[in-house]
């Protein structure tokens, strides 16, 4: 049995097919003459007929002209939406008074119904109403007018470098939409010029507008970074031979970084009162730094401990310089809070998610900066920790050379600026 149209129905009791033409709503607002020749010959907004057959094949057959001015008048709202036509007075589907050719077959109209009549006999063989349709006028004509087909738009070469990066390295959108900000102005910056054409001089411009905007040196070093690294797939695909990107940011001066405050004892006491808040990963990661000192990314790392002569626990940590790879202790604080021995990573998360979280932990109780409720000191983050253990260290009157070894520092430069001295 053939699948049946949803166009095609029976009513409840009957064994005739019947047709169903429906007109989307939008259909009316886009021609604005409203349902009135539908009301008018059919007491209604969509179309249902009897087609006097129980066959559906014959059903299919006795349909086929309603469909075909069906679909005629939903051209017509497309076109007229297009702008390529235009509608006038409403006229009846054919001349009355008239007989009309259609298709091979003779049919009278009158003002009221189509009347087909059999070529041979003019005896009548069906009648069908002869409803108003819209009078349409073509706009133009292709013999008044040549046809101009439209330049297809040439596609954005520079777009495609970045949507591939953001593909290939399966970034978030919030770095996407940083990162095609970035691009954007980079383009206002280089007048527009094709990527294929810049230089690390567009580089450098593009780096002393960020600069003049207030961006810092992290915030720029951010945004060449997604950049550069698209830029680098362009390279390694053959798209492109320089990199305007590389090497443009010049290296951060002493003092141009932001001056970290080490945490405070009223600081520390209000984290206590509150520890009960965080999450039980988020509570150890806390403890662990504000009792070692340890930086972020070590701390995130550990995945093994052992044993030192008397019983002490300790770890090794360390990798951002050869005087960062030291052992460091476990303080009995923390003790009761990790397992009984360290075999595997204690912390899944990444270091900025779970970074993240303690900074927000911060601004809720007012000691980190918050810009939306003002409150707070943009000098105290979560490596504040790290600033208050040196100035414990040096408080306690703790060797030089032993701070060193506990926080990882060289004997010169880094260590001299943490804590208030």
């Amino acid at each position: 049995m053939p699948a049946r149209s949803e166009y095609l129905f029976k009513r409840p009791g009957s064994q005739m097919w019947c047709v169903r033409l429906q007109y989307p709503r939008e259909f009316w607002t886009k021609l604005n003459f409203g349902p009135e020749w539908l009301t008018n010959h059919f007491g209604r907004k969509k179309v249902e007929k009897s087609l006097g057959t129980p066959d559906y094949a014959e059903a299919e057959i006795r349909a086929a002209d309603l469909i075909r001015d069906h679909k005629r008048l939903l051209m017509l709202a497309r076109n007229v939406r297009n702008g390529t036509l235009n509608y006038g007075a409403m006229k009846r589907r054919y001349e009355p008074n008239r007989l009309h050719d259609v298709d091979g077959a003779m049919v009278f109209a009158t003002p009221d119904y189509l009347s087909y009549l059999d070529p041979e006999t003019r005896t009548e063989i069906k009648r069908e109403p002869n409803f108003l349709i819209p009078d349409i006028t073509y706009e133009s004509t292709p013999e008044e007018r040549e046809t101009v087909v439209p330049d297809r738009p040439k596609k954005d070469i520079d777009e495609t470098i970045i949507a591939n990066w953001v593909r290939d390295r399966a970034v978030n959108r919030y770095i996407e939409m940083e990162a095609r900000a970035a691009f954007a102005l980079f383009k206002e910056v280089a007048n527009g010029k094709p990527l294929k054409s810049c230089t690390r001089e567009e580089g450098r411009r593009f780096v002393e507008r960020l600069q003049t905007m207030g961006n810092k040196h992290a915030t720029i070093a951010k945004k060449l970074s997604h950049l550069r690294s698209a830029v680098n797939i362009a390279i390694d695909e053959g798209k492109l031979t320089v990199n305007p990107f590389e090497k443009v940011l010049p290296k951060k001066r002493d003092g141009d970084e932001e001056i970290r405050l080490p945490m405070s004892d009223e600081d520390m006491a209000l984290v206590r009162a509150n520890l009960r808040s965080l999450r039980p990963g988020d509570r150890l990661l806390w403890c662990l730094l504000a009792t070692t000192g340890m930086r972020l990314n070590e701390a995130v790392q550990l995945d093994e401990e052992f044993l030192e002569d008397g019983g002490i626990r300790y770890v090794f940590v360390g990798s951002k310089t050869e005087a960062s790879k030291r052992r460091v202790p476990l303080p009995s604080d923390v003790l009761a809070m990790l397992p009984g021995k360290i075999e595997g990573r204690i912390f899944t998360e990444k270091a900025t998610v779970l970074s993240k979280r303690l900074n927000n932990f911060l601004k809720r109780l007012g000691i980190a900066h918050d810009p939306v409720k003002g409150t707070g000191d943009s000098r105290k983050v979560l490596h504040s920790l790290r600033h208050r253990a040196k100035d414990r260290l040096r408080i306690a009157e703790c060797p030089l050379d032993v701070q060193y070894q506990l926080l990882g520092h060289e004997e010169k430069t880094v260590a001299s600026g943490y804590g208030k001295g």
